[in-house]
């Protein structure tokens, strides 16, 4: 009976182990050496979140990668993500014994949002930093192909050195030193060279094309550059005008909108008085390089104008009819070998526009696109009503 009793045991093991292996009815575990982390995120909110861009990359400058997600939430009712607007996320792996998951927010003013359509993201560096904790490389999101234009432009903070041990003060992370946003577009070339913002911004209504014009450079404080004052608030644009949208018009002058022909006249002596004398009554046109026309200096010594406002009465039937107009434009001059806009205050110059009728023989072949053929009609600067500022002449 003794030598029953281990071949009893080893009966009693087997079915043990065989129990073991059928029983429960569980299957192994799917196993991924990766983390898709856009399917994690909208795996757990796919009706509020759309991840757009997953961008992994030294954004901290430590280097080691991080994975910035791009993401877009409040869709339409139907669903759609297309227009939504976006935010940004951070994580980071910090390299401790096992790596532990750091998350940053990416803030903007006011809770707003980086933008709508697609969002781009950017590693460039082209502004100074004097704050040893900052990155080198500003952190750039644009979004430029949706109505609402975004530009932020971010630098990394981060006080700790050792991210295994407590940190004493709270990580800074991202820290937002340019925030614009347009209705049309924004040029930024973002380099040491030119660091010069340009936004675009068109008013609600501006029959000729017409957007105001706002360019920003940055600042110097104890941090490094920025386009923030100390309270957060932008920068004042270092010019500020009223310009054509799309360049110049070929032909101002046969526009049914006597206003364009005042601001192109202006804005063509910037690159072509030739032409800009072609908008005037013949009258008007003798001795044109030392005549003012409401400037501070002759227009031979006129190197630069900006249209700072432009104010007229619409009236469609007296416009389609070419009956006497008047239109009110407001600028800034700098005159030759000044490096900076003289004029003490702005000229205001209150323009009487009359209709023009070229004779036949006026006309040549290959005529330019400024003189209009024969019995056309077109706007002329007939007469200047009234001018005001410190040294404006007529």
């Amino acid at each position: 009976m003794k030598r029953l009793i281990p071949i009893v045991i080893l009966a009693i093991l087997a079915v043990s182990l065989l129990q073991c292996e059928s029983m429960g009815g569980a299957s192994p575990l799917s196993t991924s050496p990766s983390i898709n982390m856009a399917q994690l995120i909208e795996n757990r909110h796919p009706d509020r979140v759309d991840v757009s861009d997953v961008v992994e990359a030294d954004f901290d400058e430590d280097g080691e990668d991080e994975w910035l997600i791009v993401y877009r939430y409040d869709p339409t009712q139907s669903g759609n993500f297309a227009n939504a607007p976006s935010r940004a996320i951070m994580y980071d792996a910090v390299s401790c014994e096992f790596p532990d998951f750091v998350r940053y927010s990416v803030p903007t003013p006011d809770n707003d949002y980086l933008g709508e359509s697609q969002v781009d993201v950017r590693r460039v560096d082209f502004l100074k930093t004097n704050d040893s904790f900052e990155t080198q490389n500003e952190i750039v999101f644009s979004s430029l192909g949706g109505y609402r234009k975004v530009l932020a432009i971010y630098r990394f903070r981060d006080e700790q050195k050792n991210p295994c041990v407590a940190p004493t003060t709270p990580r800074a992370g991202f820290q937002l030193v340019g925030f614009f946003q347009s209705n049309f577009s924004i040029i930024a070339p973002l380099s040491p060279e030119n660091k010069r913002v340009t936004v675009w911004e068109r008013t609600v209504f501006e029959r000729s094309q017409l957007a105001v014009r706002r360019t920003y450079e940055p600042i110097e404080n104890e941090r490094g550059e920025t386009y923030l004052r100390d309270d957060g608030s932008l920068v004042p644009p270092v010019e500020q005008s009223v310009d054509f949208v799309f360049g110049l018009p070929r032909s101002p002058t046969d526009s049914p909108y006597p206003e364009k022909a005042v601001a192109a006249f202006y804005l063509y002596l910037n690159s072509n008085k030739e032409a800009a004398k072609n908008f005037l009554m013949p009258t008007l046109q003798e001795n044109f390089e030392n005549r003012h026309y409401g400037l501070p200096v002759p227009i031979s010594q006129v190197a630069e104008v900006l249209v700072q406002r432009l104010a007229y009465t619409p009236d469609a039937n007296a416009e389609n009819l070419r009956q006497p107009r008047e239109v009110t434009i407001d600028v800034l001059v700098k005159p030759s070998g000044a490096s900076k806009l003289t004029s003490p205050g702005v000229c205001s110059i209150r323009w009487r526009l009359e209709s023009f009728q070229h004779e036949p023989e006026t006309v040549v072949e290959g005529a330019t696109p400024t003189v209009a053929q024969p019995n056309d009609l077109e706007w002329r600067l007939a007469e200047i009503v009234s001018v005001s500022g410190d040294g404006c002449q007529p």
